[in-house]
């Protein structure tokens, strides 16, 4: 499972916001859905933020468009457990996941979002953060 983002499919709204397409791909699925729509610079740093620390045994990571998030928590040899779900029903899917390559996937998604804001010459407080977050290489296994 990786986290996967189209820098060619975003947009700048009138506002500032920065819209495309984020989700987590998985071999025989993704979640919400594959070319889901969102804010992608806003949730890769929700994410990044959430999953680099050491210290929660889980973590909730939302999408901001639709009733949408996953739950990530610790399971045995090391592993990650992914539970993708709306925030009000059950589980809709799950996946154990090795934590080096998700986060591995989740920095690149956020350099890529980064570099392609850069080229569009689009700067702004969401931009910059993201920045920040994705330049470190330490993956965290908090989670």
């Amino acid at each position: 499972m990786k986290v996967s983002v189209d820098t060619s499919t975003l947009s700048r709204g009138r506002l500032g916001n920065i819209t495309g397409v984020v989700f987590l791909a998985h071999a025989r699925w993704a979640f919400p859905e594959r070319a889901w729509n969102d804010f992608p610079v806003i949730v890769i740093a929700w994410w990044l933020e959430a999953l680099s620390s050491r210290e929660q045994n889980q973590v909730e990571c939302a999408f901001m468009d639709g009733p949408f998030a996953f739950r990530v928590s610790r399971a045995s040899g090391g592993k990650w457990r992914i539970e993708c779900r709306g925030r009000s029903s059950g589980p809709s899917r799950v996946a154990l996941v090795q934590p080096s390559p998700f986060m591995r996937s989740l920095y690149t998604a956020g350099r890529n979002l980064v570099s392609a804001c850069q080229k569009h010459g689009w700067r702004s407080r969401e931009i910059s953060r993201l920045a920040r977050l994705s330049v470190h290489t330490r993956v965290g296994t908090g989670a």
